[in-house]
């Protein structure tokens, strides 16, 4: 009987306290050896609350108007990755002034939140034996990686090489191409080609190898997203489609057919789903709808020099 290396990956939770306590538990389920987390850690926004009295606080969530305990107040930001923030009107009517002391506040509940998570990992993982990789993506500050770091259970895999078992090493990257929307993580295609050559020259062996890098491939099934006009607004075609259109990364298009890995995995792109085969690689994107609270992820079985299986798994 072959011995298989049991993968779980899933990517791009955004802040959500259910996708990512979803992943924890279906590494368990599927008693998998490695959790593979590729990226964008960090949820979208901060939700101001305001307090009524003792018992009542008011906030808006994706424009509904709630008034509501404090804490089912914050498990419904919870779900959709927004950062509860208790305030009064006057303060936050200031702070929308000052950007920089927004961006303090926002990447300190990012990074009380992922400290958070990475000591439930640790709880929930570490008595299974089940290795977990954290990597940050394009959306996420610099100083979250700082922040898995200090864990003495997660692994922070960025920018390195990794052996997650006796026979497949692993690569990552968080940055992506340059993107509409400004984020931490934009690369120009050559800054990326370059320092994705130099991590795929330090593989020992590329063809049995997985390469983690936030950005899918471009021109394939898993980059395309919707087409944005000079407003950064989705483009709709004949019956209220929208138009799609290719945006990954021809760098890493172009490290992959070059070193030619087992597996690539990817993410970044929520809306494609899917696998496609590059030469010998099969490049993985599971999706994600954190907004919803569907956990999307891929189970992947790997041999020594060889995918045995995978399965994409929602719920």
């Amino acid at each position: 009987m072959k011995n298989l290396t049991k993968i779980m990956f899933f990517t791009d939770a955004h802040g959500s306290e259910i996708i990512y306590r979803k992943a924890l538990n279906a590494a368990i389920i599927y008693k998998v050896n490695v959790l593979i987390f590729g990226g964008d850690i960090s949820g979208k926004y901060i939700v101001p609350v305001f307090k009524i009295n003792d018992n009542l606080f008011e906030a808006n969530i994706l424009g509904e108007s709630i008034k509501a305990p404090l804490k089912d107040i914050e498990n419904r930001a919870d779900r959709i990755g927004g950062y509860i923030y208790l305030t009064n009107k006057e303060e936050w009517n200031n702070l929308i002034k000052e950007q920089e002391k927004m961006d303090k506040i926002y990447l300190d509940l990012a990074k009380s939140k992922l400290k958070n998570w990475l000591k439930l990992a640790e709880d929930n993982l570490k008595p299974k034996n089940i290795k977990f990789y954290a990597n940050i993506g394009n959306d996420d500050h610099e100083d979250l990686e700082k922040v898995i770091e200090s864990s003495s259970f997660v692994i922070n895999p960025n920018k390195k090489v990794v052996k997650i078992d006796d026979f497949h090493e692993m690569i990552s990257l968080s940055y992506t191409n340059i993107t509409p929307w400004n984020c931490y993580g934009d690369r120009d295609e050559e800054y990326l080609f370059n320092i994705l050559d130099e991590l795929a020259k330090k593989l020992q062996n590329p063809s049995s190898s997985i390469f983690n890098f936030h950005c899918p491939p471009f021109g394939t099934k898993i980059d395309l997203a919707p087409k944005l006009d000079q407003n950064l607004r989705p483009i709709y075609i004949a019956g209220g489609e929208p138009e799609f259109d290719h945006v990954g990364c021809k760098s890493v298009r172009q490290i992959i057919e070059k070193y030619q890995p087992l597996i690539s995995l990817h993410g970044h792109i929520h809306e494609s789903n899917g696998f496609e085969k590059i030469g010998k690689t099969i490049a993985f994107n599971p999706g994600s709808e954190y907004t919803s609270s569907i956990f999307k992820g891929i189970l992947i079985n790997l041999s020594e020099n060889k995918l045995e299986s995978y399965m994409f798994i929602n719920g």
